[in-house]
């Protein structure tokens, strides 16, 4: 025997639908500005994403590709990002992206990260690089072009 379920609709408790996995807002970024540091410390590239999320229950999904680089052999580049200057979305040593040259010159490095903002304020995202070692690296090293993209997903 077969059982057939048909509904018009689906509501909470509270009478709201439900939205889970629903793309509410996306946002888009492009930087081809050279950004150079010898800091071995997470420092702001000067590459942002604001999103403004529409309920404190939506998620924010960040993806892009980033180009780090190296003039000095042997240099790694750790790439991250922050939300809102304060908060490192990846591991406070490793980031979420590096380039661990053995030569002269750079990648783009896939980034992604999940932030749940809470919040209804806009957010900015930034992304920071540091390095691991003596000489300097760069984030869009001669011209080079870094993407990111902002989604807030329903919760």
């Amino acid at each position: 025997m077969t059982s057939i379920l048909k509904v018009d609709t689906l509501q909470k408790a509270d009478g709201s639908a439900f939205n889970f996995g629903k793309i509410l807002n996306v946002e888009t970024a492009v930087s081809n500005t050279n950004y150079s540091s010898s800091s071995t410390s997470f420092a702001d590239a000067g590459m942002d994403i604001t999103i403004t999320p529409s309920a404190t229950s939506s998620k924010i999904l960040l993806f892009g590709s980033i180009n780090l680089a190296s003039v000095t052999n042997g240099l790694a580049v750790i790439g991250t990002l922050y939300a809102d200057d304060t908060t490192n979305l990846g591991d406070s040593t490793g980031g979420l992206a590096k380039y661990d040259n053995s030569v002269v010159g750079g990648c783009n490095s896939a980034i992604i990260a999940l932030h749940s903002p809470n919040s209804t304020s806009a957010v900015k995202y930034s992304v920071y690089v540091r390095q691991a070692g003596s000489g300097t690296h760069h984030f869009n090293l001669a011209g080079a072009e870094s993407t990111l993209v902002a989604m807030e997903i329903a919760g």
